[in-house]
């Protein structure tokens, strides 16, 4: 299976922001309840941010062994916006990829953002020589009303050091998103992302507050044919995270998050 896995594996460092096993991405549409990780993914969320924060994940994909990840962000707000950092491993034993960034987002007014980010991106396999890439990600956040966001980014990925004959010269990914509060209680949010030569990719989150310290997540993914179940738990200035993904066939992934607001 691992053969199997490796293109996957290397396409996912070419483009980091995709990672349907996490409700990240598709949870920057929102103006409160945003996570660390959230704002580093879509950079012109950030604009937005006042509440400096710091989040985590780690976890496992299929019961794999070597598809570990795990990874760290920040989020520190400055006068007309946030810059954030972040990075992140994955791999073990046969190989590893990691990526490092830092973003900044500035808020031009009440309702748009916009963002920039720049990525430095690896993937080592046994004893070859280590790839290297940057990615570039320009977007904006435009809040529609008080409810509703509506965002676009482009991801710009292209290699280090390596001939063009040798490795695809560039990648690009394309992202659409929307999120709305719907109430108190729920929020709704869908994302389309586009890569260079692949389909589409859909996906759509569902988030209920069951409780003042309880939500519920739900997250289905067109591509991958997967679905994600989770649970938060909020407790003091700390919000918890344990999320399952199921893929038709490659199996059961688990993670878990934790996210720190450093606001009074």
């Amino acid at each position: 299976m691992m053969w199997m896995m490796m293109p996957m594996m290397a396409n996912a460092q070419l483009i980091s922001g995709t990672n349907v096993f996490l409700p990240f991405g598709l949870l920057a549409y929102k103006k409160t309840g945003q996570q660390a990780e959230s704002s580093a993914g879509l950079a012109a969320a950030s604009a937005f941010q006042t509440n400096p924060m710091v989040g985590f994940h780690a976890g496992n994909q299929f019961m794999i062994k070597e598809m570990n990840h795990a990874g760290i962000a920040c989020i520190l707000p400055q006068k007309n916006g946030a810059m954030g950092f972040s990075g992140r491993y994955s791999g073990g034993g046969i190989f590893t990829g990691f990526s490092g960034s830092s973003s900044m987002g500035l808020r031009i007014h009440e309702q748009l953002g916009i963002g920039l980010s720049i990525e430095l991106t690896g993937f080592k396999w046994t004893d070859y020589p280590t790839s290297l890439g940057i990615q570039a990600k320009g977007g904006m956040l435009y809040w529609v009303n008080q409810k509703t966001g509506l965002g676009f980014q482009v991801n710009q990925w292209f290699p280090v050091g390596r001939k063009k004959e040798n490795f695809n010269q560039s990648m690009r990914e394309l992202i659409t998103g929307i999120g709305s509060a719907v109430s108190a209680e729920l929020y709704l949010s869908m994302e389309i992302r586009k890569r260079t030569n692949e389909p589409a990719e859909v996906s759509g989150l569902v988030e209920w507050q069951a409780a003042t310290s309880i939500g519920l997540l739900a997250a289905i993914n067109t591509t991958s044919h997967s679905f994600m179940m989770g649970i938060t738990k909020s407790t003091g200035k700390n919000k918890w995270g344990i999320f399952f993904n199921n893929h038709t066939q490659l199996g059961l992934s688990g993670s878990i998050t934790m996210n720190h607001g450093f606001a009074k």
